[in-house]
């Protein structure tokens, strides 16, 4: 008697091993998500009849932080749960998050119960709202100018500035929340010389980064049919947030009979206007930066 219940058992431990090593359930280990964008977790199942389909997040730790899923199929569910809804085709037991938001960040485990046993598996979602910009803009205070970077996004995004020289600039930095997101503000001053160098600045998270080249304001040249290039005169002002740059040369007696070209230049790129005087007095141009 003893020799059959011995028997017994080992049929029913190597039918329960046997049961459970049937259900596999292969899921991606890390998804990107594309914050206010839906995301997939994506789990391929190899084994029919599935009952029930359980989403837990879990903590950083690893232990369970709550149920945000549960699917059972002998209750006629619809497969969808708030943001969550199921995208069961045959096989794939996926799960959609819709409109991830940045708390949707972290790792999930998927458990799966079937008609042969059960699997859990585990997904790591990371929430991404790529920077913006950053937009460079121009701003006085205390009559002094500076030069203004700004980003949004998640995670927190680091901005750097730099010099056309590869310069690296010390910079001041203010970090806001804006709903979800992080609005990240950085600003320099420019002062003298420093004026008629181009900038950039780039927003970073990790080894992502994303730059924009700014100006603090356009830069006048004179010269003239023949290529001399002229002193002149410059007044810059504020018109609203751009700067209007007026630039003036005299021009009498045979100087009046030539051409002159002025440009004007934010860095590298220039736009040029000729003009022929036909009088004694001065010539005026302006630009808006």
């Amino acid at each position: 008697m003893g020799l059959c219940l011995n028997f017994f058992y080992l049929i029913v431990y190597l039918n329960m091993h046997y049961v459970e090593s049937f259900v596999k359930l292969d899921c991606v280990k890390s998804v990107i998500g594309i914050f206010n964008e839906d995301a997939e977790l994506p789990c391929n199942m190899e084994a029919a009849g599935m009952k029930t389909l359980t989403l837990a997040k879990l903590h950083a730790n690893g232990s369970s932080d709550k149920i945000v899923y549960k699917f059972n199929s002998n209750e006629n569910d619809s497969g969808v749960q708030g943001r969550i809804k199921l995208h069961q085709d045959s096989q794939n037991v996926s799960l959609i998050i819709q409109k991830i938001e940045a708390s949707d960040n972290g790792t999930y485990q998927f458990i799966v119960e079937t008609d042969h046993g059960h699997a859990t598996e585990s997904i790591h979602l990371v929430v991404r709202a790529p920077c913006t910009g950053p937009p460079i803009s121009k701003k006085e205070e205390n009559g002094k100018t500076f030069l203004v970077c700004t980003t949004v996004g998640y995670p927190l995004a680091q901005l750097y500035w730099k010099t056309e020289n590869e310069t690296i600039l010390c910079n001041s930095v203010d970090n806001a929340r804006l709903g979800e997101l992080y609005n990240t503000t950085s600003c320099i001053p420019v002062v003298g010389d420093w004026c008629s160098i181009n900038y950039t600045c780039s927003a970073c998270v990790g080894n992502d980064c994303i730059s924009k080249v700014g100006y603090p304001l356009a830069q006048l040249y004179w010269k003239t049919e023949n290529e001399t290039i002229l002193c002149n005169s410059v007044d810059n002002a504020r018109l609203g947030e751009l700067y209007t740059t007026t630039s003036c040369i005299p021009v009498v007696g045979d100087w009046c009979s030539i051409n002159y070209t002025c440009s004007a230049c934010v860095g590298n790129d220039c736009i040029s206007k000729g003009n022929t005087p036909q009088f004694n007095g001065k010539i005026e141009t302006t630009a808006v930066s």
